[in-house]
């Protein structure tokens, strides 16, 4: 089952603005026979169970038009929720001051796994994330996996 995710993306993008929302992200896994596209849409007002009803239909849709080929896959489609997955680097930007939890590709002095606040985004397309008063550079493109920690999950942990 091969395919482009470029255009992937853009039909994604496509079928969720057409309805009036945003395309948060999404995430591709196979974990058996047949591929999982969970995708992720935000809008202003909110995201009901009815708006994710309604994006899946379109996508579906329009990935049985453009993307004929792509036959059995399993799709699922929710909002980002407030432990929201980040997936671009202007989101980041949206979440300066917060928590969050962060996997990187490759070790940084010894680790893989972070959480802590993110206190900048560096010009070299990179964050810097403090964690238990120590700050890490971590480079953009070796983030693997982050989301946003809201207080409320942080502080019913304390």
């Amino acid at each position: 089952m091969a395919f482009d995710n470029k255009q992937l993306q853009k039909i994604l993008t496509s079928a969720v603005q057409a309805l009036g929302y945003d395309l948060w992200g999404f995430e591709l896994s196979t974990g058996g026979k047949r591929l999982l596209i969970r995708v992720y849409i935000d809008a202003a007002k909110g995201i009901s169970v009815d708006d994710c009803a309604l994006a899946s239909r379109q996508i579906n849709a329009m990935l049985e038009v453009d993307m004929p080929d792509l036959s059995d896959y399993i799709l699922e489609v929710s909002s980002p929720g407030m432990d929201r997955p980040l997936f671009t680097l202007a989101q980041y930007t949206r979440y300066l001051g917060e928590t969050m939890q962060i996997r990187t590709g490759q070790m940084y002095e010894g680790r893989r796994n972070f959480t802590g606040t993110l206190e900048a985004i560096t010009e070299d397309k990179g964050i810097v994330l403090k964690v238990d008063e120590q700050q890490y550079h971590l480079s953009f493109a070796d983030i693997e996996k982050a989301k946003l920690l809201p207080k409320i999950l942080i502080n019913r942990k304390s």
